[in-house]
């Protein structure tokens, strides 16, 4: 009986580079700070980057989702802003007033994000309000800890 010939196992697809999502959150930040979340759209964004707007979808599943990311992005940046501030020794209450200053900094240097992270209430996102609050939450650690020095 004759055999067949083998064929090699097919291989997986290769991921894809995903250098469009860089592109997406600084549009979608951009997007919910002039125009606030609410009035905002999926379409809006892919528009804003040039996709169409199901390719969206590939990225993520709902706006809410997109809205975490981006607020977490935020919370990040503001984060490493503090976080000179945090580290310096010296005086508590020196310290404090320079994290103060860093949040500030943060936040106007880095507007879209931190106005997105300042001006989006977890109400404004009810499907995506415990994870605003956990990133809010986590980034209040910050302040706290200059707070008990």
């Amino acid at each position: 009986m004759p055999v067949a010939p083998r064929r090699a196992p097919a291989l997986a697809p290769a991921p894809r580079a995903d250098n469009r999502l860089p592109l997406i959150l600084d549009a979608a930040a951009r997007l919910f700070a002039e125009k606030g979340y609410g009035a905002t759209s999926m379409r809006d964004i892919s528009g804003a980057v040039g996709m169409l707007p199901g390719s969206l979808y590939y990225h993520f599943a709902s706006k809410d989702e997109l809205l975490v990311e981006v607020y977490a992005e935020g919370v990040r940046r503001i984060k490493a802003a503090l976080a000179p501030a945090l580290a310096q020794p010296g005086d508590p209450w020196q310290r404090l007033e320079n994290v103060c200053a860093a949040h500030l900094v943060g936040l106007l240097e880095d507007s879209d994000y931190g106005q997105v992270v300042v001006r989006v209430r977890p109400d404004d996102a009810p499907e995506a309000a415990s994870r605003l609050v956990a990133l809010r939450d986590e980034y209040e650690q910050a302040f706290s800890r200059a707070i008990q020095d």
